[in-house]
This record gives C-alpha cells, structure tokens and sequence, in this order.
C-alpha cells in the first residue's frame, strides 16, 4: 500500500481509508466532498465513520454506498455531495469488487504497462435519496497496481492553463508500474509538481495506491 495526501488549504474535503474486512479482505477508500476548508473536513469526518461502522456488518460496497447516501441525505451534514470509489479487494485471487459513485475512475495497471480503468457505479452520493449503483467487477494480476486518486491530481493546471489530466496520469503509471509502490507514487508526485511549475494546487490532492503481491 501507497497513499499521499495534502490539502489546499489548512483542513481539507478528501479522504482515503483502508479497512481490513473478517475474512482477509481489504475495503480501499477514496473520496472527495464538494468544497474545501473545515466544513468539508466534518463532512468527510462523518463519512469515513460511516464507511468504518457500515463496513463492520455488510462487506458489499454497493449496499455500503446505499446506506450512506441514505445517512448522509437524512443527516445535518446533508446537501453537501460526495464523490467516492469503494473497492472490496481479496488480496489472495486479487478479486475485485467496486462502486464508483462519480468519482475519477480509479485504474488497474498490469505488469505489461496495460490501463484499465473502473467507472461502474453511479452518481454522487448525498443528493438524492432514492438513488441506485451498479457493482462494477475485475481482478488484478500478480504484481499489478490499483490506484484510486482525486481530481486535485487529474485536475492540475499548469501556468500555460493546461490540465494534467486523467490520460498522463495513467501514462506515469504505466510507464512506472515495474517500480517499488512507493517509488511509483513519488514520481508521479514528481511529475505533478513540475507540471504546476512553482504554481500552487487550487485543490486537495489524495492518492491510494495497492499492488497484489
């Protein structure tokens, strides 16, 4: 496992999360509330102790996500909409199973530098309370890489107004995915620290990153 995370301002909106299921199993968290600062940090507060407790009884990211749009639409911290990916991994058959509720799309990479990316799901969660997902699935290979990010990464804009986008994102990761986790997520911090050439990132930026063995 790899993650990073930094904020744009003091206290930021994004989270991850890994939580160790009873039968072995992994739940990979990546999520970004609408807005920054200390409103979306209790925002993202409350969700993560949500995933946490809902987890603890039904190990299917689909219902997960149901039951949490459910508390977040009927709760105070209402109105405020969150993109997620919730990935149950079997780090044994590298198994997957997967909700995007209108997130980035994380991305599978195999040792041959192939991309695939994990866009099953649905909308948003918090806006609406009758709202449905779809159960996205896959499987990694033996030393692949999962990595789920935020858009403060796919979003940066350097100076000339260009945007780093989700296409060179994928680009470092295959060209990187032979690399040590670790290694392969700080070059990709790299390249987007010289992409903002000196600039600052105008939102939270988190990444989480796993690779089966």
């Amino acid at each position: 496992l790899a993650a990073h995370y930094v904020p744009s301002r003091r206290v930021g909106g994004d989270a991850y999360d890994v939580i160790e299921l009873p039968d072995g199993c992994l739940l990979l968290l990546v999520a970004d509330v609408a807005g920054k600062g200390y409103p979306a940090a209790l925002t993202m507060a409350s969700v993560c102790s949500i995933v946490r407790t809902l987890a603890e009884g039904e190990p299917e990211p689909v219902a997960i996500v149901e039951r949490l749009n459910r508390e977040l639409v009927r709760s105070s911290v209402g109105g405020r909409f969150v993109t997620l990916a919730l990935l149950r991994l079997d780090p044994c058959t590298g198994e997957l199973a997967y909700v995007n509720a209108g997130h980035v799309p994380p991305l599978i990479v195999d040792l041959d530098g192939s991309v695939r990316h994990l866009p099953a799901g649905g909308p948003v969660v918090g806006a609406f309370e009758d709202m449905a997902w779809t159960a996205g699935f896959d499987q990694i290979a033996p030393g692949g890489v999962i990595m789920g990010f935020t858009d403060g990464l796919s979003e940066l804009r350097a100076p000339d107004g260009a945007l780093l986008g989700e296409r060179r994102v994928a680009e470092i990761m295959s060209q990187t995915v032979g690399e040590p986790l670790m290694i392969i997520r700080d070059r990709l911090l790299d390249r987007a620290t010289r992409f903002l050439a000196g600039g600052t990132p105008s939102d939270d930026l988190t990444v989480l990153a796993a690779r089966r063995l």
